[in-house]
């Protein structure tokens, strides 16, 4: 006789909106982080003497897109660059000379999307369009650039920039979370190793 092997209990398997909640979370999550961030800085300079951070002072240009420059945003944008910094052991500064200045841009960007679904059949020498059609769809993309400016002579010595869908319906506590997790995805990289 076989001997018999412990079986485990059953798998349980979540439902309902549960399962959707978890599924959404996971989906948003995996589309954030899969945002690649594009990085420049300048090798020469000693990111590990930084320690002290202040505002850029800078003023929207004129123009600018009021869907990428407003009160609400901009407030979100500093409130995730001032915890994440914190967070990794920078001190913000209101007075003095601080060893580097943060400033952000934001803009919206129109794009077109063309599908072409049409199909060509016939032999060499002939050939016809069968059916189909070309779709175009016009879509905005948002990008988030942080630069970090060195603190005596502000000049550039840091920036990356990635897409955040400014736009994106829900809550303001869920824009808050996306712009969150746009500007932690971004510092991760600060300082450059």
């Amino acid at each position: 006789m076989p001997p018999t092997l412990p079986t485990s209990p059953p798998k349980r398997h979540r439902t309902g909106a549960s399962a959707l909640t978890g599924l959404f979370a996971t989906v948003w999550l995996a589309a954030a982080c899969a945002t690649p961030v594009d990085l420049d800085y300048d090798p020469q300079v000693h990111f590990d003497a930084l320690h002290t951070w202040a505002w850029a002072t800078a003023s929207p240009a004129p123009g600018a897109d009021p869907r990428a420059s407003n009160d609400l945003l901009d407030a979100r944008i500093r409130r995730a660059v001032d915890a994440v910094l914190t967070a990794r052991g920078y001190r913000h500064i209101e007075s003095g000379e601080p060893d580097f200045r943060v400033a952000y841009h934001a803009a919206i960007e129109s794009k077109l999307d063309v599908d072409d679904s049409r199909s060509v059949f016939g032999y060499p020498g002939f050939y016809r369009s069968y059916y189909g059609d070309v779709i175009v769809r016009q879509y905005d993309v948002g990008t988030l650039m942080l630069d970090i400016l060195s603190g005596r002579d502000p000049h550039l010595i840091w920036r990356a920039s990635t897409h955040v869908d400014f736009q994106a319906p829900g809550t303001p506590e869920q824009r808050e979370a996306r712009i969150r997790e746009a500007v932690s995805h971004m510092l991760q990289r600060f300082p450059p190793r």
